[in-house]
């Protein structure tokens, strides 16, 4: 639920607290969730982009690192998909 709640804060353009709160449920994976890791990277990725911060690059970076260790097709046509610029 905390990235959830993250997407929310971004969406009500706090996207300070938003990040911090994705940050939060990314800490909170296990190493057997690197699938739940990778999702949550591209969703931060994302939220990043729309929202217009100079984090975008950074988080896309995280998000293509952490699709690269769990080569799944989902995963991998979901980082083709993400703006690679701010919105």
């Amino acid at each position: 639920m905390t990235a959830v709640e993250g997407l929310l804060y971004f969406r009500e353009m706090r996207p300070d607290r938003g990040r911090a709160l994705y940050e939060e449920a990314l800490a909170g994976f296990g190493h057997n969730e690197g699938k739940r890791r990778a999702l949550v990277s591209i969703s931060l990725a994302r939220e990043e982009a729309l929202a217009g911060t100079p984090f975008i690059h950074a988080a896309i970076a995280r998000a293509r690192d952490e699709c690269s260790r769990h080569g799944h097709p989902v995963l991998s046509r979901l980082l083709k998909v993400l703006p690679t610029e701010r919105q």
